[in-house]
């Protein structure tokens, strides 16, 4: 009876609808939540704790159209980043019709 309530509850969760209310919010919003800066964009401590903690980019490689490398901010400077490689909190250029690689 307890695993047919744990599965009860599992498709609920999958049933409910995702919030995201990133593109209404201020960016300041948005660099708080993530731990990042538009000017700086993340460090290389940064990126190593954030790999650590979301692990790989899993949308990477779902999609054809998703470039192989993005234009990303570390560092304080745009980099070509493999697009794998991308964590929470870079900052990303994008370029019509250029795919969210995250």
């Amino acid at each position: 009876e307890g695993s047919e309530e744990f599965l009860a509850a599992l498709k609920e969760e999958e049933t409910k609808e995702l919030e995201i209310s990133f593109h209404e919010d201020k960016i300041e919003k948005i660099c708080e939540f993530f731990d990042t800066n538009v000017t700086t964009g993340l460090t290389s401590e940064q990126v190593a704790l954030n790999q650590g903690k979301s692990g790989k980019n899993t949308n990477f490689g779902r999609f054809e159209r998703i470039h192989e490398y993005t234009k990303c901010k570390r560092d304080r400077e745009f980099q070509n980043i493999l697009s794998k490689n991308l964590t929470n909190g870079d900052i990303v250029a994008l370029k019509v019709p250029q795919i969210v690689p995250a």
